[in-house]
C-alpha cells in the first residue's frame, strides 16, 4: 500500500513536470500564436457559413453598391485571387523568417534564435496571413451555382477583401521588422532588455513576510544529501511552497545547484535537517518544489541573458566574423547588467517570520559573472585595442557607480590585474602605450 502511494506520487510529479515542459515548448514555439489566430479565423468562417449573414448582406449592398450585382462566378474569381495572393505572401514571409534565423545563428550565436522566436510581432503577422487564407477557403468551397446567388455571403466576401488589404500593410510592416531585427545592435538590445525586465520582475516576486539573507550564513545543523530523481536544468524553487514545508516539518533545506546548472539524476540536489530517508512522503513534497526544464530561457533563468551576450560578443570577435562593433555593444550591456546585479544581488537564503533559517541557496555571485562573462570576452578580444579599451572603460564606470560595494571593487581589482598583465606582457598587442596610459591615468587611481 505504501509502495503504491509513492508510485502514484512519482507518476503525478513526472506528469506535472512533463506538462510544464510541454507548455513552455508550446508558448515558445513560432507556431503558437499563428495556430490560435488561424483557429479563430476558421471559426468565423464556419459561423458565417452555418448561421448566414442575410441582414448584414442587405446592409452592405445598400452601403456599397458594388456588391449589388454580385454573383457566384465573380465571388469565386475574387476569392481565388485573394487566396493566391495571401498564399504567396505567406510563403515569402516564412522564407524571409528562415533566412533571418539562419543568418542570426551563423553570425552571432544559435542561442539568439530564442529571442527572435519569442518575439510576438512576427507571430501575429504570420498568424494573420494564415488566418486570412484559411478564412477564404471555406467560403470558396461553399460557393455553389444552385439557386443563383443564394450561397453568396456578401459579408464573408467583404471580410475576405478586408483581410487581403490588411495583409498588404502587414507585409510592409513585416519587411521593416525583418530588416531591423538582424541588426547586431537590435539583437543585443533585445537580449539586454529581456534580461533587465526579468531582473525587475524577480524582485517584485520576493516574499514580503520573510527575511532574505544578503550574506552567506552557515547552518549549525548537519545536512544530509538528497539526490535528484531525474536530470534537467535547475531553474529555481517555489519559495512559498518550500518555506511552508520547512515551517510545517521544522526543517532547514540547503539547495546544492546554482540556477541554470544541469543536474544529473542521482547527484546531490538538496540537503535537509532532521529528516531520514524513511520520511519518503516529506521528501517527495520537497522534490516537487524544485523546478526543472529541458530548455533554457531568460524568463526562467535570467543569467541565460548574461551568457547570451557573452556568446554573441565572443562570436563577433572570432576571425570569421570580426565584428568589433557588436562586441563593443555587448560589453556595454554586460557592464550595465553587472552594475544592476551589484545593487540587487541574489539572496543566500531566507528566514521565516520568527527569524529561523529555513532555506539556504547556492547563488550565482559577482565572481562567477566576472569569470564567465567579462573574462571570457577578455580572452577572445585581448588582441584588439578597441575591445581592451572598452573593458578598461567599463571597469572605470563600475567603480564610479559602485565604489562603496566591497565585492564589486574586489572583483574589478582582480579583473583589472588581468588586463594589466595582458598589456604589460606585449604578447597580444604590438603597441599598448595608449591603453597603459588609460589604465594608469583613469583606472588605477580608482583601485
Amino acid at each position: 500500500m505504501v509502495l503504491q502511494h509513492f508510485k502514484d506520487r512519482w507518476v503525478y510529479f513526472t506528469m506535472l513536470d512533463w506538462l510544464r515542459n510541454r507548455y513552455l515548448q508550446a508558448i515558445n514555439s513560432i507556431a503558437f500564436y499563428p495556430f490560435i489566430i488561424s483557429t479563430l479565423f476558421i471559426g468565423m468562417s464556419m459561423v458565417i457559413i452555418l448561421i448566414g449573414t442575410k441582414p448584414a448582406d442587405e446592409w452592405l449592398k445598400g452601403v456599397l453598391p458594388i456588391f449589388e450585382e454580385s454573383n457566384v462566378e465573380a465571388a469565386r474569381t475574387l476569392l481565388s485571387v485573394l487566396i493566391t495572393g495571401m498564399f504567396t505572401l505567406t510563403v515569402f514571409s516564412f522564407s524571409m523568417v528562415m533566412v533571418v534565423l539562419s543568418q542570426a545563428a551563423n553570425n552571432y550565436s544559435p542561442k539568439v534564435l530564442d529571442g527572435l522566436l519569442k518575439d510576438k510581432r512576427p507571430q501575429f503577422i504570420l498568424g494573420f496571413y494564415i488566418g486570412g487564407l484559411l478564412f477564404c477557403l471555406p467560403l470558396l468551397l461553399n460557393l455553389t451555382d444552385a439557386g443563383e446567388d443564394a450561397s453568396i455571403s456578401v459579408t464573408g466576401i467583404f471580410m475576405a477583401l478586408t483581410c487581403a488589404i490588411i495583409d498588404l500593410f502587414l507585409f510592409i510592416r513585416f519587411i521593416h521588422y525583418i530588416s531591423s531585427s538582424i541588426k547586431p545592435a537590435q539583437i543585443s538590445r533585445s537580449i539586454y532588455k529581456r534580461t533587465f525586465e526579468r531582473w525587475k520582475e524577480r524582485h517584485s516576486e520576493y516574499l514580503s513576510e520573510v527575511e532574505y539573507l544578503e550574506e552567506p550564513e552557515e547552518c549549525k545543523e548537519n545536512l544530509g544529501n538528497e539526490l535528484a530523481k531525474h536530470s534537467g536544468y535547475y531553474q529555481g524553487v517555489d519559495e512559498k511552497r518550500l518555506l511552508d514545508l520547512c515551517q510545517k516539518y521544522d526543517i532547514t533545506v540547503s539547495v546544492s545547484p546554482q540556477i541554470g546548472d544541469y543536474v544529473l539524476k542521482g547527484t546531490p540536489l538538496f540537503g535537509t535537517t532532521r529528516l531520514q530517508h524513511s520520511d519518503g512522503d516529506i521528501l517527495e513534497k520537497l522534490h516537487e518544489a524544485f523546478f526543472f526544464y529541458n530548455i533554457e530561457d531568460i524568463e526562467n533563468n535570467l543569467f541565460y541573458g548574461y551568457r547570451q551576450l557573452t556568446e554573441v560578443a565572443a562570436k563577433a570577435l572570432s576571425p570569421g566574423i570580426n565584428d568589433i562593433g557588436t562586441a563593443h555593444i555587448c560589453i556595454d550591456f554586460l557592464i550595465d547588467l553587472l552594475s544592476l546585479f551589484a545593487q540587487q544581488p541574489l539572496p543566500y537564503g531566507l528566514k521565516d517570520e520568527q527569524g529561523k533559517l529555513r532555506i539556504l541557496y547556492n547563488p550565482i555571485n559577482l565572481h562567477d559573472l566576472f569569470e564567465l562573462c567579462l573574462d571570457e570576452i577578455r580572452l577572445c578580444g585581448r588582441s584588439d585595442k578597441n575591445i581592451m579599451d572598452t573593458l578598461i572603460h567599463g571597469c572605470i564606470l563600475l567603480l564610479k557607480q559602485n565604489n562603496r560595494k566591497p565585492q564589486m571593487k574586489k572583483e574589478i581589482q582582480n579583473f583589472a590585474r588581468k588586463l594589466h598583465n595582458d598589456l604589460k606582457s606585449g604578447r597580444y598587442l604590438d603597441d599598448t602605450t595608449y591603453l597603459l596610459n588609460q589604465y594608469n591615468s583613469h583606472l588605477a587611481p580608482l583601485l
